[in-house]
C-alpha cells in the first residue's frame, strides 16, 4: 500500500511538472507576440524621427494596444495561478468545497446582473452590435461561494457566446436546479465548434485555428479561467455544439449546504 501511494505521488508530481513546463512555453509564447510588436513600433518612431503625424498616432496607439493586450494576458496568468495554488492547497487540506471567505450567493441575481452588463438598453437595441440576449428560466438558487469569482465565470461563458454569434443570431441563459446542484445554460445559435476542438477547448491557450484571428482581443484563458473557477466551486462544466448551428455551455455547481 505505501508503495503504490508513493508511485502515485510521482506520478502526480511528473505529471503537474510537465503541465508546468507546457504551460510556461505557452504562457512565453503568448507574451512574446505583443512584446515584439511593442519593439518594432518603438524602433520605427526611434528611427524614422520625420515620420507623418498620422503613422506616429498610429504607431502609438498599436503599441497601447498590445500593451494593453499583454496586461490582460497577466492579470489572468496570475488569476490562474491563484486558483491553481487555492485547489492544490485545499486538496492538501481535504477541505475542497469549502473556503473561509464563502458566503452563500444568490446565483440568479449574478445571471440577472450579468444578463442586464450586456443586454442593451431598448433605445440602443438598434445599435446594438451584438446578436439577442435572451433570459430563459429563472430558477432562484444559492450556492456557497465567492461571488466576484462566480460572476467572472458568468462573464466569460457569456461574452464567449456573444463574441462567437453573429448579430442575427441569438444568446439564452437559463438557471435551473436538480436535487443537488444549479444548472447554469449558455446557449448560442453562433458558428459552433469543431469535434476535433471540443476536447481541448478549456486548455489554457488553446484556440480553433478558425477563431485565431477573430480572437486577437482575448487572451486565451477565458474557458480556462471559468471551468478553473466552477471547479474550485466543487462543480463542473460541459459543452455541447454542432458546427455552424451553435453551441451550449453548462455550469454545474453545488447547492449552498444548510
Amino acid at each position: 500500500m505505501l508503495a503504490a501511494t508513493f508511485n502515485q505521488m510521482l506520478a502526480s508530481l511528473e505529471m503537474s511538472y510537465k503541465q508546468q513546463q507546457r504551460f510556461v512555453a505557452d504562457a512565453s509564447h503568448e507574451l512574446r507576440a505583443p512584446i515584439t510588436s511593442i519593439r518594432c513600433n518603438l524602433d520605427l518612431l526611434v528611427k524614422a524621427p520625420d515620420l507623418p503625424a498620422t503613422e506616429v498616432r498610429e504607431a502609438l496607439a498599436d503599441v497601447r494596444s498590445e500593451a494593453e493586450r499583454m496586461g490582460r494576458l497577466v492579470n489572468d496568468l496570475l488569476l490562474l495561478a491563484h486558483h491553481d495554488e487555492t485547489r492544490q492547497l485545499s486538496s492538501l487540506n481535504g477541505c475542497e468545497n469549502t473556503r473561509p471567505h464563502w458566503q452563500k450567493v444568490d446565483l440568479d441575481s449574478l445571471l440577472l446582473d450579468v444578463f442586464h452588463q450586456y443586454r442593451p438598453q431598448e433605445e440602443d437595441e438598434q445599435k446594438a452590435q451584438w446578436p439577442r440576449l435572451l433570459l430563459q428560466q429563472i430558477t432562484p438558487v444559492q450556492v456557497d461561494g465567492d461571488a466576484d469569482q462566480l460572476k467572472q465565470a458568468l462573464v466569460v461563458l457569456v461574452d464567449n457566446a456573444l463574441k462567437y454569434t453573429p448579430r442575427e443570431g441569438s444568446v439564452s441563459l437559463a438557471l435551473s436546479a436538480d436535487a443537488n446542484c444549479a444548472i447554469v445554460k449558455v446557449s448560442d445559435s453562433g458558428i459552433g465548434i469543431a469535434p476535433e476542438d471540443l476536447p481541448h477547448i478549456f486548455e489554457r491557450f488553446y484556440r480553433a485555428n478558425r477563431v485565431r484571428i477573430r480572437d486577437r482581443e482575448g487572451s486565451g484563458l477565458g474557458l480556462a479561467i471559468a471551468q478553473s473557477v466552477i471547479q474550485e466551486h466543487g462543480g463542473s462544466i460541459e459543452v455541447e455544439s454542432t458546427l455552424g448551428k451553435g453551441s451550449t455551455f453548462t455550469a454545474k455547481i453545488a447547492l449552498a449546504r444548510e
